[in-house]
């Protein structure tokens, strides 16, 4: 997998009522040419700046496999968007791409202060990986079938590739139908 330089997207809420999302029309835009989608009951999307997320399913929690591929990405810019995805449920994070590590422990210290802070119950813990080095395929197989925590096995999943091309997206959708299934209690 390539990583490129992209610019803004932002998720918006889409009515997912069921096994296939009703996402709204939209005319292009700079902030949504990519349009989200479902795939092997993955909700999929790129970010593009500003870098905004607004989870699919309010008020759930989720798995997310975070495919970073800006280059450019400023502190700031993670510290925000990690204390969005644990503020909407983000519940276990996979990272791979550009700066992974520095993605998984974003996300772990936005989870410890909106524990301290208690805008989250404190027996709700957040897992949060980085994967260095590994094809797209080994990271999405681990988070297909490897994110479960000892208390929960994920219902709702999401796939982010930040920044990046459309055919980084489409890498991204074709290595999720190819492996397919759904996360099992293995490893806990």
């Amino acid at each position: 997998m390539s990583l490129q330089r992209d610019e803004g997207l932002r998720l918006t809420r889409a009515g997912l009522g069921g096994a296939s999302p009703r996402i709204p029309a939209v005319g292009p835009t700079r902030e949504m040419e990519r349009v989200p989608e479902q795939v092997s009951g993955v909700w999929t999307a790129q970010l593009r700046r500003p870098f905004s997320f607004e989870s699919p399913f309010p008020g759930e929690e989720f798995a997310l496999l975070l495919v970073v591929s800006a280059r450019d990405v400023t502190a700031d810019e993670r510290e925000a968007l990690s204390q969005a995805l644990v503020a909407q449920g983000c519940r276990y994070a996979v990272c791979t791409g550009v700066g992974a590590s520095g993605w998984d422990e974003a996300i772990a210290y936005a989870y410890v202060m909106a524990e301290l802070e208690r805008q989250r119950p404190a027996d709700r813990l957040i897992m949060a990986t980085w994967h260095y080095d590994e094809s797209l395929q080994e990271v999405t197989r681990f988070f297909l079938h490897q994110t479960a925590i000892v208390d929960s096995v994920p219902t709702r999943r999401i796939a982010l590739v930040l920044g990046g091309s459309a055919e980084e997206l489409q890498e991204l959708r074709d290595a999720l139908r190819g492996i397919g299934g759904s996360p099992t209690m293995e490893g806990c």
